[in-house]
């Protein structure tokens, strides 16, 4: 079974419970999911540039989420966060949709990070 990994920058905040403003949420969503999408298929590109064949959006994945975090969330807010990032991987080609349906496994994780540069951590296995 084919496995590869990616590293997305940055600290997650759980957006079940944001207060504020939408803008701020909308903000956060969208980033996340643009810097998910460029850095995916630049993956992707990447591994077709060394022999491997195009990973078909439809073939079922296996993806796990290990994201740093400050302190633990519970599962719903920790689902809320990683949102963004899910959807970045139908804008970027790696899977069809994130629908039970299509067949395709999420896993979260989480490990307390307190350092400077936290990661959220993508590894995706073709089922």
């Amino acid at each position: 079974m084919p496995v590869f990994y990616v590293h997305l920058p940055g600290r997650i905040r759980s957006q079940a419970n944001a207060r504020g403003h939408w803008s701020q949420r909308h903000r956060y969503a969208k980033a996340w999911r643009r810097d998910t999408a460029h850095l995916v298929a630049d993956n992707m590109r990447g591994l077709e540039r060394h022999g491997f064949e195009r990973i078909d959006p439809k073939t079922r994945k296996r993806i796990t989420f290990t994201a740093d975090v400050w302190s633990l969330m519970d599962d719903d807010n920790l689902e809320s966060a990683i949102k963004p990032i899910r959807d970045g991987l139908q804008d970027a080609g790696l899977i069809d949709s994130d629908a039970p349906e299509a067949g395709h496994k999420f896993i979260y994780r989480q490990q307390i990070q307190r350092g400077p540069a936290p990661v959220v951590s993508l590894r995706i296995e073709l089922r």
